[in-house]
């Protein structure tokens, strides 16, 4: 029978644990031509940054499929919408365009919607009008 060391043993388990701790990051992803930090200090759009950032975020919804309700929270911030489905799944909505809640808002307000699946993935992005929106 063969012994197996402690220090064997215990760099068996840390680079294990490291491994472990590499594949389960969330790394914020970063994209050419968007200003992640001006889209989140803009909440419900009333400043205008994001109208102005419609145009990249059209074409920039293909790239966010897959991406994790981490990731995206930690590149858009905090939704100015959230709905809860069934079977887990929800959605969150991006004001694009200036709504009720600002001074001037827009009659037809844009928003970007992230459809989650139930393991916490983008399944669907979207930017479209919504009716009753705040």
């Amino acid at each position: 029978m063969r012994k197996i060391h402690f220090r064997q043993l215990a760099l068996g388990i840390t680079l294990g644990l490291l491994l472990t701790l590499a594949a389960c990051t969330n790394d914020t992803p970063t994209f050419a031509g968007f200003d992640a930090a001006a889209f989140r200090t803009d909440r419900r759009a009333c400043a205008g940054t994001r109208q102005r950032q419609t145009a990249t975020i059209r074409t920039l919804c293909p790239q966010l499929l897959g991406l994790r309700e981490t990731q995206i929270s930690a590149l858009l911030g905090r939704p100015d919408r959230a709905e809860l489905a069934d079977r887990g799944r929800r959605a969150y909505s991006y004001a694009l365009t200036p709504g009720d809640a600002c001074a001037a808002p827009n009659p037809t307000p844009l928003f970007l919607t992230l459809q989650f699946n139930a393991v916490d993935r983008v399944s669907e992005a979207t930017v479209e009008e919504l009716m009753n929106a705040q």
